[in-house]
């Protein structure tokens, strides 16, 4: 069988909702706020990704950088 993949929101929501089913106490404002982070880092990535590649479109549009040069652009970009 395989192995499924969670992401980390379902790995909280999993963690959650297994604390239920035991009857154990569950802090629910700690879970919002490990939910918050995880939405929130996972929505900044996204964003990142978005810019970089339409930024290497309009270099690519509106320069005479070579393919080159605006990989090496990016890559400095992306490890800021």
């Amino acid at each position: 069988m395989e192995e499924v993949k969670l992401t980390k929101e379902q790995e909280i929501l999993f963690e959650v909702y297994d604390k239920g089913v035991q009857n154990k106490d569950c802090d629910l404002d700690a879970y919002v706020e490990k939910m918050k982070q995880a939405l929130s880092i996972a929505f900044v990535s996204q964003q990142r990704e978005l810019f970089v590649k339409e930024q290497g479109k309009w270099l690519m549009a509106n320069t005479n950088l070579s393919v080159e040069q605006i990989i090496d652009f990016e890559m400095e970009f992306i490890n800021k």
